[in-house]
C-alpha cells in the first residue's frame, strides 16, 4: 500500500510496482498545526478527479483515502474538514469507478486535546460515513506524535557562552538601538540529571 498526490507519482508506479494498492492523499487545512506537511504533501480536491481518471487510465488500484492535518493539531475542527473532503472524494472515486474502502485519518493528536478531538473525529465519521458498517470501510490513524511527544526529555550542559564587553555592548546599542541587549548574570554549575527511558 502507497500514497500517491500526483500523476508523475502514478506514472512510477504503473512502471515499477502496478499492482499496488494507492490511497490518494488530500490537501486539507493544517494551518492550526505545529508542523504543516501539506506544504509538500496532498492533491487539491481541484486535482483529485483527474489523478482519479489517470490512475484508471493506468490500470491502478486506488483503494482510498489519506490527509494529515499538520503534527501537533490543536484544533479538533481540522479533522472534521478534512473527513469532511474526504467524503467528497470517496464520491470522485465512485463515479471514476473505484469502491473505496479505506480511510487513513493521518496524525497529529495533542495529549492534552486527544479526548476532545477524538469525539470530534468519531462524531464527523458518523455524519459523513454512516454506512461505514455496510460498506466495511476500513479506518486507520497515524498517532505516532501522540506516543512519542512526551517519552523522552533532554539534558545539556552549556560548557561556554558569549558574553558581550562594555564597549561592545554599547556599540551595539548604538548601531542597533531597538535590539534586545545581554546582560551578565552568574549561572550556576551544571547539575546532571539521570535519564530514564519510558
Amino acid at each position: 500500500m502507497m500514497t500517491f498526490d500526483n500523476s508523475d507519482e502514478l506514472y512510477k508506479i504503473a512502471r515499477s510496482f502496478p499492482t499496488a494498492k494507492l490511497i490518494i492523499r488530500i490537501h486539507t487545512d493544517d494551518t492550526k498545526a505545529l508542523c504543516r506537511l501539506n506544504l509538500k504533501f496532498g492533491a487539491s480536491l481541484l486535482a483529485v478527479p483527474n489523478l482519479l481518471a489517470k490512475a484508471k487510465e493506468l490500470g491502478l488500484n486506488v483503494i482510498g483515502v489519506s490527509f494529515h492535518v499538520g503534527s501537533g493539531c490543536f484544533d479538533s475542527s481540522a479533522f472534521v474538514d478534512a473527513i469532511r473532503r474526504s467524503r467528497a472524494v470517496f464520491d470522485m472515486g465512485k463515479e471514476a469507478g473505484y469502491e473505496f474502502s479505506m480511510l487513513d485519518i493521518g496524525g497529529g493528536f495533542e495529549d492534552a486535546t486527544f479526548d476532545a478531538t477524538a469525539l470530534t473525529i468519531s462524531g464527523a465519521i458518523n455524519t459523513y460515513f454512516p454506512d461505514r458498517k455496510e460498506t466495511g470501510l476500513r479506518i486507520i490513524a497515524e498517532p505516532g506524535r501522540y506516543f512519542v511527544s512526551k517519552a523522552f526529555s533532554l539534558a545539556t550542559n552549556v560548557i561556554a557562552r558569549r558574553t558581550p564587553t562594555s564597549a561592545e555592548s554599547e556599540a551595539e546599542k548604538q548601531e542597533n538601538p531597538d535590539a534586545p541587549s545581554v546582560r551578565r548574570m552568574s549561572i550556576p554549575p551544571p547539575k546532571y540529571v539521570a535519564l530514564t527511558s519510558c
